[in-house]
């Protein structure tokens, strides 16, 4: 999705295009429909939120808000911590310590 956001565009509408090609090839709405069949409660609502937070920044790009940007910073640090919240309570949901590394 970067580096799609990188790239040269003839029109707002092909990068809008590109840019939701990218996000839809990568498979995420199938694993987000898995975790909402067999993920706890807070499990799926934290990935939600994590979805929603890279959907974010998939509209940003494709409003071409540059890599890098003043106005992309915020948006990548809620998604930052959107996963680390997810990751945090799958690990523990399945019984497994903290990273540590984050």
């Amino acid at each position: 999705m970067r580096a799609v956001a990188l790239g040269d565009h003839r029109s707002e509408s092909a990068r809008d295009a590109a840019v939701r090609e990218a996000v839809r090839g990568t498979g995420m709405c199938t694993a987000g429909e898995r975790l909402w069949l067999v993920g706890p409660p807070q499990v799926v609502e934290a990935g939600n939120e994590a979805f929603h937070r890279l959907r974010a920044i998939r509209d940003a790009y494709a409003r071409a808000v540059a890599v890098g940007s003043a106005d992309e910073a915020p948006l990548m640090e809620r998604r930052r911590k959107a996963m680390a919240q997810t990751r945090r309570l799958v690990r523990e949901d399945l019984g497994i310590g903290p990273l540590r590394v984050e």
